[in-house]
């Protein structure tokens, strides 16, 4: 399942389908993402499913998923792919540059950086939460090549494969 501007279902195997829903109260940023930390429409879609697989930790669809999960002890599992905490560092310390480069805010959101760690902070604390709810997390880098995401166990964890085997 995931948010875009128009609905419909893709069927790309047998049993492996898409699901495109409307956002609740929505934004289009670089992808579009609803403001709630809810949405009915999946929550009554996951309700009977046999698992669920979320792909970030963050926005509502994961929140959703977890309430599910946990609501109908369904197994939750996810995939780390990118690394949110620092990714929301680097993207706040340029909001804060560009937003507050010519203001009397811009020594402590800019220079010394606050702001922009202190959101790192909050996204390394709101992963681990996530994560420590999954059945399984699978990552993209083996533990021995990079640490594991904050809040990631390295017993419930494993490597990403590459690629969709439609035939599988």
């Amino acid at each position: 399942h995931f948010v875009a501007a128009r609905a419909r279902i893709v069927e790309h195997a047998p049993g492996a389908i898409s699901t495109a829903l409307l956002p609740r109260i929505g934004i289009e940023v670089q992808v579009r993402t609803g403001l709630l930390p809810f949405h009915r429409g999946l929550a009554r879609a996951l309700r009977e499913a046999d698992l669920i697989h979320t792909t970030d930790t963050l926005l509502p669809f994961a929140w959703t998923s977890a309430f599910v999960a946990w609501r109908h002890a369904i197994p939750l599992l996810t995939s780390l792919h990118t690394h949110v905490p620092l990714y929301a560092e680097v993207y706040a310390r340029e909001f804060a540059r560009i937003a507050f480069a010519a203001t009397p805010l811009a020594g402590p959101l800019v220079e010394r950086d606050g702001f922009a760690r202190t959101l790192r902070r909050l996204a390394e604390r709101q992963q681990a939460w996530f994560v420590r709810r999954c059945a399984r997390v699978f990552v993209s880098v083996p533990p021995d090549v990079a640490p594991l995401p904050t809040g990631v166990d390295a017993a419930r964890s494993s490597v990403l494969g590459r690629g969709f085997d439609p035939a599988a």
